[in-house]
C-alpha cells in the first residue's frame, strides 16, 4: 500500500490537471456557443427584415406590373386613335394637294373665300369649347 500512497499526489495532480483541462475546453466551447447563438440572433434579425423587404419588393413588382398593362393599354388606345387622326389629316391634305386653291380663288373668289372662312371660324370655334373643357 506503500506504494499506492507514493502514487497517491500524482493520481490527484492528474486528476487534477484533468479537471482543469476539461474545464478550460467546455468554457472554450461555452464561448463559442454564446457567440454562434449571438451570431444566429443577429442572423434572425436580419432574416426577418429582408423578409419584409422581400413582401414590400414583390407588392411593387405586382403594382408595376398592373400599372405597365394599364399602360399598354392606353398606349393601344392611343395609338389606334393617332392612326385615326392621322388617316384623317392625309384626307384632308390630299383635297389640298388635288386642287390649286390659289388659282380657283383668284378666278372665283366668291367660291373659295366664304367657304375657307366660314372653315376657319368653325375650327375656331371648336378649339375654344375643347379649350374650355380642358380647364374645367
Amino acid at each position: 500500500m506503500i506504494p499506492l500512497l507514493k502514487l497517491l499526489p500524482f493520481v490527484v495532480l492528474f486528476a487534477l490537471a484533468v479537471v482543469l483541462g476539461y474545464t478550460l475546453v467546455i468554457n472554450g466551447y461555452k464561448g463559442q456557443v454564446v457567440e454562434l447563438q449571438q451570431q444566429l440572433d443577429g442572423l434572425a434579425q436580419d432574416n426577418a427584415v429582408l423578409s419584409a423587404t422581400s413582401e414590400i419588393n414583390t407588392r411593387t413588382i405586382n403594382d408595376m406590373r398592373e400599372t405597365n398593362a394599364r399602360q399598354l393599354t392606353s398606349i393601344g388606345s392611343l395609338t389606334t386613335q393617332n392612326s385615326a387622326i392621322l388617316k384623317e389629316h392625309d384626307e384632308y391634305m390630299s383635297i389640298f394637294r388635288e386642287h390649286d386653291l390659289t388659282n380657283l380663288s383668284r378666278a372665283k373668289p366668291g367660291l373659295i373665300e366664304p367657304r375657307i372662312n366660314n372653315g376657319t371660324r368653325d375650327i375656331l370655334k371648336q378649339l375654344t369649347i375643347d379649350s374650355q373643357e380642358r380647364t374645367l
